[in-house]
């Protein structure tokens, strides 16, 4: 069969069949997906780590690891675990902590905390981020706009300083 397939391929590109079992039980049993679409979310897990240059263990591992925040974004999920393993790629951050911050950030005082650290730290650059913005984006836009911001101050998001800036400000909202 095609997953069986599937599951060898991963198999010797270092992914467990345990891993790739667990993985694929996610995809169908608490996302929801079909068989098909199940497959389809395994190469799309090989997409992330080609693109992310990250191994392909690593990234069923973080997708295992995190599939009960992944949960929440139905559909999406998918595509909301791409936009998350490569901005915690870009930044350092790990999958987890970008998670569970942009899952927090939906009230207004994580909002206006998260906001407020970044305009504390670069007040006089004249890039700002908006409490409002952040509070009301979509699940998977929120993380887009806040790493939007630093891309904005031009920094160097591998930088081991903006590096802690980012992390200081995920870790104010994940607690």
């Amino acid at each position: 069969s095609y997953v069986a397939n599937q599951a060898m391929a991963f198999a010797k590109l270092g992914v467990t069949n345990a891993s790739y079992a667990q993985a694929f039980d996610i995809a169908t049993n608490v996302i929801g997906m079909s068989n098909v679409e199940a497959a389809a979310q395994m190469r799309s897990l090989q997409s992330v780590a080609d693109s992310t240059g990250l191994t392909l263990s690593k990234v069923v591992s973080d997708f295992v690891t995190n599939a009960p925040d992944l949960s929440r974004y139905g559909d999406r999920a998918s595509d909301s675990f791409a936009k998350l393993q490569a901005n915690a790629s870009a930044t350092g951050v790990g999958v987890g902590k970008l998670s569970k911050a942009m899952i927090g950030l939906a009230g207004f005082d994580e909002a206006n905390k998260a906001a407020q650290m970044f305009n504390s730290v670069f007040a006089r650059t004249g890039v700002v981020m908006s409490t409002t913005s952040v509070m009301l984006a979509k699940p998977g836009e929120k993380l887009d706009y806040m790493i939007g911001k630093f891309r904005e101050l031009n920094l160097d998001l591998s930088d081991s300083g903006v590096q802690y800036q980012i992390d200081a400000i995920a870790s104010s909202i994940d607690g």
